[in-house]
C-alpha cells in the first residue's frame, strides 16, 4: 500500500496538490527579500545607534592625562549606546576632548559637534562640556564626562527623531 502510493506520487498521479507548497515557498522568498537590507541607504544610515568620533586635543606628556585617556577610551568602548568610528562621517557625532591641570584641580573639556545630517531642534550644533575635580579624585572625571555626553547625544537624537 505504501509502495503503491509512493509509486503514484513519483509518477505524478498523486491526489495531493503542489499549490500550497508553491504559495508557501513564494511567501518565504518575499519575506527573505523584505528582510534583506537592499536599497539606497548606507550602513551608517540604517543603524539606529549614534556614531561617535573621539579626538584628543592635548598631547601632554603628563602621566595623569595618559591615565584619563585610557579610562575614557575604555568607557567609550564599553558603551552599547553608540558605535565608535575612526573617521568622521556625515552621520557621526564628533567629540574633541582637552585636558588641563593646575596645582589643585584637573579639568576635562569636551566639545560635542552634532552630525551635519542631523536636524537638531535646539539649533545647538556645538555643545561645550567641562568637568573638573581635585587632583586626588581625577579618575572620576571620565565617568562624569561619558555620562554627560551620553545624555546630550541621546537627548539630541530623540529630539531629531521627533521632528
Amino acid at each position: 500500500m505504501l509502495l503503491r502510493s509512493w509509486l503514484n506520487f513519483r509518477n505524478g498521479q498523486s491526489k495531493r496538490s503542489w499549490w500550497p507548497l508553491v504559495v508557501t515557498g513564494a511567501l518565504l522568498v518575499l519575506l527573505a527579500l523584505a528582510w534583506l537590507p537592499i536599497g539606497d541607504l548606507l550602513p551608517e544610515q540604517r543603524s539606529n545607534k549614534p556614531q561617535l568620533v573621539v579626538n584628543y586635543l592635548t598631547a601632554a606628556a603628563d602621566p595623569r592625562f595618559d591615565e584619563l585617556q585610557t579610562e575614557l577610551n575604555q568607557r567609550f568602548q564599553s558603551r552599547h549606546e553608540w558605535r565608535l568610528r575612526e573617521v568622521s562621517t556625515d552621520f557621526a557625532w564628533q567629540v574633541n576632548i582637552g585636558f588641563e591641570t593646575t596645582a589643585e584641580t584637573t579639568v576635562l573639556t569636551a566639545e560635542l559637534l552634532a552630525p551635519s545630517k542631523l536636524k537638531v531642534a535646539s539649533g545647538n550644533e556645538v555643545q561645550r562640556i567641562r568637568v573638573q575635580a581635585p587632583n586626588e579624585a581625577a579618575l572620576v572625571l571620565p565617568e562624569q564626562l561619558v555620562k554627560v555626553l551620553t545624555e546630550k547625544v541621546e537627548t539630541a537624537e530623540n529630539q531629531a527623531n521627533d521632528l
